[in-house]
């Protein structure tokens, strides 16, 4: 799932999107493809170039470390 999106948009000619997920080949898909998508459909909402950053979470905040103890 995602576990957070942080938009950076401090530039004047781009935006940066990162997105945490706990499984990001779901996001990205085959050879990028779904990248390519989300960056072209958030700069056409954004007005501006659009990068996205994925960040995979090995465990999210609330989840315990030792085995659900």
């Amino acid at each position: 799932g995602i576990m957070g999106i942080d938009i950076d948009t401090q530039n004047e000619n781009f935006v940066t999107v990162t997105i945490n997920l706990k499984r990001p080949g779901l996001l990205i898909g085959e050879q990028g493809g779904k990248i390519n998508e989300l960056e072209s459909r958030l700069s056409y909402l954004f007005n501006r170039e659009t990068k996205v950053k994925i960040d995979e979470v090995k465990r999210g905040i609330n989840e315990p470390i030792c085995g659900g103890y």
